[in-house]
């Protein structure tokens, strides 16, 4: 029974933390640019020192027989000094945000 207990706290501890993960704020910034993604809101929001705000809380949508499928369950992941990975569970997604110096470069499965 003490076996069984201390695997349920285990288990309990690891998906608090996985989830915890999954709902943070993840900001980058390189090059001049700012990249926020709101795992908890599911929006994007990305800033230029120059330009401004270049977009405010996008949300990222994909077009079903219905209308817009809003992406939920979000985990968002710094990859590297430039670039953000972003993953959604409902629908199955994987999104890439690279930063450059002249560029923003968003692209998608």
């Amino acid at each position: 029974m003490r076996k069984f207990f201390v695997l349920m706290i285990t288990a309990a501890l690891s998906a608090t933390a996985g989830w915890a993960q999954m709902t943070k704020q993840v900001s980058l910034t390189h090059e001049g640019w700012t990249v926020t993604a709101d795992g908890t809101r599911g929006s994007l929001t990305v800033t230029h020192e120059k330009l401004g705000t270049v977009l405010k809380d996008a949300r990222l949508n994909l077009q079903g027989a219905n209308g817009l499928n809003t992406f939920s369950n979000w985990s968002v992941e710094k990859k590297g000094e430039n670039a953000l990975f972003i993953r959604t569970a409902e629908p199955a997604t994987a999104w890439h945000v690279k930063l450059g110096p002249n560029t923003l470069a968003i692209s998608s499965t």
